[in-house]
């Protein structure tokens, strides 16, 4: 398969070649097969770059002679890299760390952290919403100095936070399992790998296991411009703090799924919908509000046009009783809770009234976004002297 492989990675066109390398970094013999095939043929540098980030997460650290590592130097060979890991003297962390301090701009750096391309958020949370496969860092910028977050970044592997630690698991089918060690009993050991995915292991299939670095690659960030190194340093820097980036005591909608593209007669629909991302013929995309708990507009597909769009969060119901959706607008909103239409008051609050039962209820918004300018924010708390207790459901 390894060849076969190889005609598909020098191919052009917009595969999905990650897929490729996770297949052959998750069998046994996989990454000396691919490394062998690739041979003098030449990649293009982004096709190269994919590999080496996804072999980097199975790369056990200062291990420069394994599978891994040997298959991440035939994929610079063919993609024409150089090492491109970026290290800093103390001399050099002292003038960034200066230069974001001075320069750094924390709104463009939570842009940059937002990325598609970086996808911080598939490993990262901030308010318990993201992934769960890097620590929560709706603290970091009160406990981490700025040196820090920098080695962080272009070398996750040189300080590890407890229990970040990767594990690598060789089964006894030649499958190749690398993931964060969740929970493990005497029967069984659970992962959760890099896509947030839980992977149990039976023990007696288990032929070894050895702990291994951050599932973070190196160089992820190299591709980043000097000023976009500040803002991104100077933006982690500010999470947590009193201020435009403190994400808050309130329960505030911070997991979305925003819908790809609404069907013709969605709308009508509007009250069944509403089981999810899972219904058949709708194809709703994650999203997450910034750490002010705005979900901006530039979420929702075609959000800086005129148009409409659909984005879908959970509201997790503890205690049944009076309670209030507070928004920061009512403009150009129309909301379902539970399939169920909710009026929307304007005023001070700007609210919606929900008399909900114990249990999960979905929230669907839809934005007409001719009429409305600014992102959603959404907080549920409990009208005075209500029993009622809801939180709204976090993760990824």
């Amino acid at each position: 398969a390894a060849d076969l492989a190889v005609e598909v990675l020098t191919t052009k066109g917009s595969l999905d070649h990650g897929r490729i390398f996770r297949a052959f970094l998750s069998r046994q013999g996989g990454p000396e097969a691919l490394a062998k095939a690739l041979g003098s043929k030449k990649l293009k540098a982004d096709t190269a770059r994919v590999g080496i980030r996804i072999a980097e997460t199975r790369r056990q650290p200062g291990d420069s002679q394994g599978p891994e590592s040997r298959l991440i130097e035939a994929l610079r060979l063919a993609g024409g890299l150089g090492d491109e890991a970026q290290r800093f003297s103390p001399a050099e962390l002292e003038k960034l760390a200066a230069e974001v301090v001075k320069l750094g701009d924390p709104a463009r750096g939570e842009a940059i952290y937002r990325s598609s391309s970086l996808a911080c958020q598939k490993c990262h949370a901030i308010g318990g919403a993201g992934g769960l496969v890097g620590p929560d860092l709706s603290s970091i910028g009160t406990t981490a100095q700025l040196d820090y977050l920098v080695d962080s970044i272009f070398d996750p592997n040189k300080a590890i936070k407890e229990n970040y630690h990767s594990t690598s698991v060789v089964t006894r089918d030649g499958r190749v399992l690398t993931g964060i060690r969740l929970r493990e009993t005497p029967a069984e050991l659970v992962l959760r790998d890099s896509d947030g995915r839980e992977i149990p292991i039976r023990r007696s299939n288990i032929v070894r296991a050895a702990m291994g670095g951050s599932l973070m690659p190196s160089g992820l960030t190299r591709s980043l411009t000097r000023a976009e190194l500040r803002d991104l340093v100077r933006f982690l820097s500010e999470i947590g703090k009193i201020g435009n980036y403190s994400v808050g005591k309130e329960s505030t909608a911070r997991r979305w799924r925003v819908l790809e593209k609404a069907p013709v007669g969605f709308e009508a629909g509007a009250k069944s919908v509403i089981g999810g991302p899972g219904d058949a013929g709708l194809s709703w995309i994650p999203a997450y509000s910034r750490v002010s708990g705005v979900l901006p507009l530039s979420a929702l597909p075609g959000g800086s046009k005129k148009g409409t769009g659909y984005a879908w969060c959970q509201l997790r119901v503890v205690t049944s009783g009076d309670l209030r959706l507070a928004l920061n607008s009512i403009g150009g909103l129309k909301l379902w809770v539970g399939g169920k239409e909710i009026r929307l008051e304007a005023g001070k609050s700007h609210s919606g009234l929900l008399q909900l039962p114990v249990g999960v209820h979905p929230v669907l918004f839809r934005v007409d976004l001719g009429k409305r300018s600014e992102g959603i924010r959404c907080v549920v708390d409990a009208l005075p002297g209500s029993r009622g207790r809801a939180q709204f459901v976090v993760g990824s």
